[in-house]
């Protein structure tokens, strides 16, 4: 199956930034989850009577970054865990380390630079389908 360029391109910008987006979100996490409704002078609001904690939870989930990122985490995740051993540790030296010279990664990991191609791409093309970029394959 063929996959269009901008759709490859899409994903493989998403898998270059799955690290990051695991910081972001937890960060994003810590930061609804310590936020308080104190006021800056140190005093609670006086009128307002509600539930903090039930507060905090809807702002994790109607977060729209939060929302995203989760997505697109989970998308890859479940891709991941489809796949076999030598696509997450492709997965993991090229899109998680970063690293782009095919030749030394082929090495490492004992595989030639025709399978290093496919296994980038079967990669991508699961990923796409998890995230209804393209159809999924049966």
């Amino acid at each position: 199956m063929t996959i269009p360029k901008e759709v490859y391109r899409y994903v493989e910008y998403e898998l270059y930034h799955y690290a990051e987006y695991k910081k972001e979100l937890e960060l994003e996490r810590e930061r609804i989850l310590e936020s308080s409704s104190m006021l800056s002078d140190g005093m609670p609001k006086g009128n307002e009577t509600s539930d903090s904690t039930a507060k905090k939870a809807i702002s994790l989930n109607e977060s729209k970054s939060i929302k995203a990122m989760r997505e697109v985490l989970d998308a890859i995740d479940v891709s991941l865990k489809m796949l076999s051993d030598g696509h997450r540790a492709l997965f993991k030296e090229v899109y998680g380390k970063g690293r782009k010279d095919i030749y030394s990664v082929c090495a490492e990991l004992g595989m030639s630079e025709r399978t290093y191609r496919r296994h980038k791409a079967q990669i991508v093309l699961a990923v796409a389908g998890e995230m209804g970029k393209i159809q999924k394959m049966a």
